[in-house]
């Protein structure tokens, strides 16, 4: 049987109803949300456009109450899940561990993404006793490369947080929330990512995520990835060697194919994107977009001033997905392998015989 891991998105299966009405043109409604709590970041990463968006260290915080309140109502819409990431560090918001609560008391299964810098003792016991999963930012196996990428001399902090995150949830005997690393892979960092995978299999956390680093027009010198292809993949494949029962390395292998130029990866099998439905993103002031990667000209509406569920089917919503060039989406879009997936149960490859079981 295949398996199924954790960052794949084969996972929509255990949504098949949701999957069932979309593919019957039913109307549906968002299983997942990526949504920002903050507008900048305490770190300023190579390749990260969060970073841009610091003023003078004064950032920008969404509407607590406004932000519970619509998501309230999302989740009665069918929402699930909702990751908390965004243009910035969520747990910077001062109101980070109320909101965290009010969320999981509404329904929500909640995932957190962070540059562990700013965890303290109260932070860490909400995350364990409220959360799904947390991912930890952290770019380079050793302090000379994680501080270049990350221009903050946080490594010794970041490793003593994430092993208190570890601590406490041994503590409370749970299994979750299940505990990974982000490493962003470009030829600045992969000389030291078997040295992270070594740090973090000895750390104990329970997965490492290795993804390209994918250009971006804010930071075109720190977000360039002159990767070669052939000599990635080998050690790639060394890093997931070091896999077992109790630690998994995740490359993220379509995702360098498709960054670094595999020819098999330059055109997309779809011409209209599916996983826009499924999954929507939120920022701080109310905006509800298409997509993570689309923003500006791809704005659906305000949640915070209009009502989400007219909004979702509205002309609008569904003219702007209609009018995504898919073809010319960023190469590591992370819809593009659910799109993939359900445009292969639309239009199954004869080939392979469908309907022989």
């Amino acid at each position: 049987m295949k398996k199924i891991d954790r960052l794949s998105f084969d996972k929509i299966i255990y949504n098949i109803e949701r999957l069932d009405d979309y593919l019957r043109g039913k109307k549906i409604y968002p299983i997942h949300i990526d949504a920002g709590l903050v507008l900048g970041c305490n770190h300023d990463c190579l390749w990260c456009y969060a970073a841009n968006k610091i003023y003078n260290n004064k950032f920008d915080f969404v509407d607590s109450e406004k932000f519970i309140a619509t998501l309230r109502k999302m989740h009665a819409l069918g929402a699930k899940s909702i990751t908390l990431v965004g243009s910035g560090e969520p747990t910077l918001h001062p109101d980070f561990a109320k909101i965290v609560v009010e969320l999981k008391h509404i329904g929500y299964e909640i995932g957190l993404f962070t540059n562990g810098s700013v965890l303290d003792k109260k932070m860490i016991d909400i995350i364990v006793d409220n959360l799904t999963f947390v991912r930890i930012s952290f770019n380079g196996g050793n302090k000379e490369t994680y501080e270049k990428v990350h221009k903050r001399e946080h490594f010794d902090k970041v490793i003593d947080n994430i092993k208190t995150l570890l601590q406490k949830r041994k503590e409370k005997k749970q299994d979750f929330p299940t505990i990974g690393v982000q490493h962003g892979t470009n030829h600045l960092t992969i000389g030291s990512l078997i040295d992270a995978v070594k740090l973090f299999k000895q750390i104990g956390v329970d997965y490492l995520e290795v993804k390209p680093i994918l250009f971006i027009s804010q930071k075109p010198d720190g977000s360039r990835n002159d990767l070669n292809w052939s000599s990635a993949k080998s050690i790639l494949e060394e890093a997931e060697s070091f896999s077992d029962e109790n630690f998994a390395v995740y490359p993220k292998y379509e995702q360098f194919m498709k960054v670094l130029g595999q020819e098999e990866y330059k055109k997309r099998n779809y011409d209209y994107c599916h996983g826009c439905f499924f999954s929507t993103s939120l920022e701080i002031d109310g905006s509800l977009y298409v997509c993570v990667n689309h923003k500006d000209d791809f704005l659906i509406g305000n949640v915070f001033d209009d009502d989400f569920e007219e909004m979702w089917w509205s002309k609008k919503h569904l003219d702007l997905i209609k009018s995504i060039a898919v073809n010319r989406c960023p190469k590591a879009c992370r819809m593009d392998p659910l799109s993939r997936f359900i445009q292969e149960i639309k239009e199954p490859n004869k080939q392979i015989h469908p309907n022989f079981l």
